[in-house]
């Protein structure tokens, strides 16, 4: 080979020298071991040619190494100003899932008062965060109080500089949003959500639509006119009074259910500033997710008897973290008491449920809807009697409302020396009970009484007409309110949904938005 065409390999070789030089210089200024935030000052050509020693030095996989550089190079391109406690050089050494986790519930232990089963969870819910490129579907996390000064914003000031690139914010509109995370991936803390979802359902849809990966905001570049798909999957923590947010949003969330403090109960003032004890803690799970976030991917965790849809989906990946601990058993009963609180969200069920019961106990295969509401309303420490938001009486139009999402429909119906009315079939409820929840019972729900309470109570409701045939009861609903109080012109179930929408977007009363749904409706 003549000597020409050796002089390109020794200029490659000159310029590689020269590039190791460079980089050697980068990382390692002061002759320090290199560290994640050194990877700022790098060229991609200077990279590529040191990733390997690199992620070897640190001791990291160089996928990790990969994924860190993109992210530092993205944030110096876009101008981001990314708060200190945003980088996390991955600890010296492996840490152990129950090590992490035991570490990350001494601190959350040491400035927030809640249940061993709600630190349990949040520890497991950061430890997700951390891995959540494992996850295909990404949990809320929903933590709510019924009063202030229950814990819930020093709660969410730890979980903040506990999660990987915490972003706190106070007001955002849905552009900023979607934006933010397809351009940081941060993970998204919002105290105070009740009020900045109200009149804003694009910002609950931006949310909403985080929850499964894949999903995103379809926008069209201002400049090009060429559609863009803005990527909303991401770790979210929502701060809110009470649980007065759409269920599209609760059943996507594990719910966390503050109380105020004892006199005697402990817990030290949070600054709510980085400290070092955080600080090695946000390393330790960046190297804890790195050895492990392959692991959790592939894993398959058993999940709770009846946790099936979205309720399994929101767990899954935090039983894989809690079985890696050994603390499958404790995260599981946590799930279960948790959750329990979902069963108690839904009325449809429970109407299902009694109103099944209810038939059962007097012998019937039908019910009219009127005598239906009488029966329910006589269920002592049930929710037909004072409803949630109302604090009235069940109507029909309620009843129908609530079943009509399960496609059950008042039927025409003749009960033997009765008028003609429309009502239910307990076959319908029976067949919509089974999928919904098999065996379910009045006991397993809100406010729970015995079945025998509740079945004299219905026997109560029956006139003499019920011993001569049992397909036959008197039951008059003259005590009890019902529709035709409001300026009802339009479907029933259109006013109920009418005044709910304007109860919640509008912030007024029940009481007003009913009001202002009859003036809507006699208007029109």
């Amino acid at each position: 080979m003549s000597d020409e065409a050796l002089v390109p390999l020794g200029v490659f070789e000159r310029h590689k020298a020269e590039a190791v030089r460079k980089a050697d210089r980068s990382i390692s200024k002061d002759g320090s071991a290199p560290k994640l935030e050194d990877l700022r000052g790098m060229s991609r050509d200077e990279y590529e040619l040191r990733r390997k020693d690199l992620a070897e030095t640190m001791g990291v996989r160089v996928s990790y190494l990969d994924e860190q550089f993109r992210s530092q190079a993205k944030a110096t391109s876009d101008g981001i100003v990314g708060a200190p406690h945003w980088t996390a050089e991955p600890w010296h050494e492996p840490v152990g899932t129950k090590e992490v986790l035991s570490a990350i519930g001494n601190r959350l232990r040491l400035h927030v008062v809640m249940s061993a089963e709600a630190r349990l969870s949040v520890s497991l819910w950061i430890g997700f965060a951390w891995v959540h490129d494992a996850a295909v579907h990404s949990p809320i996390l929903i933590v709510t109080s019924p009063e202030p000064d229950c814990g819930k914003s020093t709660l969410l000031g730890l979980v903040n500089l506990l999660v990987p690139r915490g972003l706190a914010v106070v007001e955002i509109s849905p552009a900023v949003l979607y934006r933010m995370i397809e351009r940081w991936h941060p993970t998204l803390i919002v105290d105070e959500a009740d009020d900045k979802f109200r009149n804003n359902p694009e910002l609950r849809g931006v949310i909403n639509a985080g929850w499964t990966r894949g999903t995103g905001v379809p926008r069209c570049n201002p400049e090009t006119h060429e559609p863009e798909l803005f990527e909303t999957f991401g770790p979210k923590a929502i701060g809110l009074k009470g649980l007065r947010i759409p269920d599209t949003t609760l059943s996507r969330g594990i719910v966390i259910e503050m109380e105020r403090k004892l006199a005697g109960d402990q817990a030290k003032g949070f600054k709510h500033v980085d400290d070092d004890e955080l600080s090695t803690l946000r390393r330790k799970l960046a190297r804890w997710s790195a050895d492990n976030v392959e692991m959790i991917r592939e894993a398959h965790p058993e999940v709770p008897e009846g946790f099936v849809n979205r309720l399994a989906d929101n767990w899954r990946v935090m039983l894989a973290i809690a079985d890696a601990a050994e603390l499958g058993e404790k995260a599981r009963a946590a799930a279960v008491s948790l959750s329990k609180r979902d069963d108690e969200a839904s009325l449809g069920v429970e109407l299902l449920a009694d109103g099944l019961k209810i038939m059962e106990s007097v012998g019937v295969d039908r019910m009219k809807s009127v005598d239906l509401v009488s029966a329910l309303t006589a269920l002592e420490e049930r929710p037909w009697s004072e409803m949630p938001r109302t604090g009235k009486w069940i109507t029909q139009p309620q009843i129908s409302r609530i079943l009509k999402q399960y496609k059950i429909k008042p039927v025409p119906m003749k009960i033997a020396g009765d008028k003609m009315g429309r009502g239910y079939m307990a076959a319908d409820l029976k067949k919509v009970l089974d999928r919904y929840a098999p065996g379910s019972t009045p006991e397993n729900r809100r406010n729970p009484v015995t079945f025998a309470e509740n079945s004299q109570n219905c026997r109560n409701q029956v006139t003499p007409k019920m011993a001569e045939n049992s397909q036959s009861y008197g039951v008059t609903p003259d005590s009890h309110p019902q529709a035709g109080e409001h300026c009802h012109k339009a479907n029933p179930d259109e006013f109920e949904e009418r005044a709910a929408i304007l109860e919640y977007d509008g912030g007024l009363t029940r009481k007003d938005a009913e009001a202002a749904a009859s003036d809507e409706e006699c208007k029109t």
